[in-house]
């Protein structure tokens, strides 16, 4: 049935017909544009496009979603009336069918926006096993599992900047000491925060404890490709996690946070420590020293380590991207990728995509920082309303993930530099973690769901299970954990493995 859908959804896609460029009037592209978009006016998004338009000769029609349901609203799109020419998605599951096209012959006309990748893994994500590029990566290989602790709780409780907690053990010695000393007082201080989930505690702490991490690896007694969660020392590592739970280093109720109560308690100053994701620490940063004026964060840009072993690991790139639909002319995929080299060309030309043309939104703020302020791309907001000019939001802001964010750091109003781009920028060149096993392997989990019946059985299990072991609902024992092990077999695990191993080894081009 899956097939039946996608091959209906290829063919309805196919029978699209590509509008035709009329002489002397711009090349009309149509794009489903960001859902960070937000309510631009009419009027805004007409001068926005107008921007583009002037500056590269290309109209853009945007088409925007609201962010409920996008995916069923842009499948419903793109097999309309519409020919929709640019969108995001995961180019394994269009590929197949033929409605997507290879970009090797254009990668040529984008040497400014290929240059953003150079540092991130370039386009490993998008490329097949054969060396088809089929688009453009929406993300790269990250780390966004830093390890953030409170500079100024370190200093309270003794510590200088050589005896910072750069291993697993001294981090714990720490966790403890904090908790004891509860600097924010009443009690409320909390040791570690997570984001409430297996997953953030496995980024951050599992290399210490494993050879490979978060990461699939390969079992060389069977050579089979197996899950994480089967690597030895898993069980150490899960143990570990469960004594920090049951000590209260980790808050009893965290498990059960949802990502906007953990940017609570950031902003708030109770945390101590956070192995949550980066962005939650480094977008709270603002309101975080509005509360306490004294707070900052600090991490090793050398990672953290456990007997010798990395802690962190990778973020694995995903198969989502730009996406080129295979109907749409030669000339209106290089009309597009005209305006894409445009807006990445310049740093001042992305943001002004995002916040508006400079002059009339924002502008360098060389009344307080001087001429360095276009270096530093210290800006400010500009009074646009009282000026009399439209809202805009976003509208032709097309991200192509860490790179761009990279690429366009920018500073806070004080001058004190966003803190999520600096570290983005960290980590693609300093910042130490763990590579995956599989780090540029594209797995198909259409393939992966249809080959193996009890796929996502075993996913659902994983999770309940693993949790209830951390947080105590499940006795934690060796013997306990065997017999889970044995329950995944029991439910197909030998079935995931072997499929895990064909897709690794079909990537690799070894079968």
């Amino acid at each position: 049935m899956k097939k039946l859908l996608a091959l209906a959804l290829a063919l309805a896609l196919l029978c699209a017909m590509a509008p035709l460029a009329i002489a002397d009037e711009p090349i009309t592209v149509t794009v489903i544009g960001p859902e960070s978009a937000t309510n631009s006016s009419n009027e805004g998004y007409k001068l926005v496009q107008d921007w583009i338009l002037e500056n590269t000769g290309v109209l853009i029609n945007q088409i925007t979603l609201d962010g409920t349901n996008n995916t069923e609203k842009q499948n419903a799109l793109l097999t309309g009336d519409t020919t929709i020419d640019v969108w995001w998605g995961d180019w394994m599951q269009y590929s197949e069918y033929g409605m997507i096209r290879t970009m090797n012959e254009y990668l040529a006309d984008i040497p400014n926006t290929m240059k953003n990748w150079e540092n991130f893994g370039g386009l490993a994500t998008v490329t097949d096993s054969e060396g088809n590029v089929w688009g453009l990566p929406r993300n790269c290989n990250r780390v966004f599992y830093q390890t953030f602790i409170r500079e100024d709780f370190l200093k309270q409780l003794g510590y200088t900047e050589e005896t910072y907690p750069t291993t697993f053990e001294e981090f714990e010695k720490y966790l403890y000491a904090v908790k004891e000393a509860d600097p924010f007082g009443n009690g409320e201080t909390i040791a570690l925060i997570t984001r409430g989930n297996m997953t953030t505690m496995e980024y951050h702490f599992l290399g210490g404890f494993t050879k490979h991490g978060y990461s699939n690896w390969l079992d060389e007694t069977d050579g089979l490709v197996k899950p994480y969660y089967l690597q030895e020392g898993y069980y150490d590592f899960l143990e570990k996690m469960h004594q920090w739970y049951a000590d209260g280093i980790i808050h009893k109720e965290n498990y059960s946070w949802d990502t906007n109560t953990v940017k609570q308690y950031l902003a708030s100053g109770r945390v101590a420590a956070s192995a949550a994701y980066s962005t939650d620490l480094c977008n709270q940063y603002i309101n975080l020293r509005a509360n306490v004026p004294e707070a900052k964060w600090w991490a090793s840009v050398n990672g953290m380590t456990r007997n010798g072993e990395l802690c962190e690991t990778q973020i694995k790139a995903a198969s989502g991207a730009m996406l080129f639909n295979a109907k749409s002319s030669d000339e209106t995929i290089r009309a597009y990728l005209k305006v894409l080299e445009f807006l990445f060309s310049d740093w001042a030309n992305n943001y002004s995509a995002q916040k508006g043309p400079q002059g009339i939104y924002w502008d360098y703020d060389v009344e307080n920082y001087g001429e360095e302020a276009k270096t530093l791309h210290i800006v400010k907001d500009l009074d646009y309303e009282a000026a009399g000019y439209p809202k805009y939001s976003k509208d032709f802001w097309y991200s192509i993930g860490l790179p761009m964010e990279s690429d366009c750091v920018m500073y806070d109003a004080d001058g004190v530099q966003n803190m999520q781009n600096e570290w983005i920028r960290h980590q693609g060149d300093t910042f130490a973690a763990k590579a995956p096993f599989d780090l540029n392997i594209n797995y198909n989990t259409t393939e992966m769901a249809e080959n193996v019946m009890s796929y996502n059985d075993i996913q659902t299990k994983v999770e309940e299970d693993i949790m209830s072991f951390f947080n105590g609902q499940k006795e934690l024992t060796k013997e306990n954990w065997d017999k889970f092990v044995q329950e995944l077999y029991g439910i197909g695990m030998q079935e995931y493995c072997e499929e895990l191993t064909r897709q690794y080894k079909h990537a690799k081009g070894l079968d």
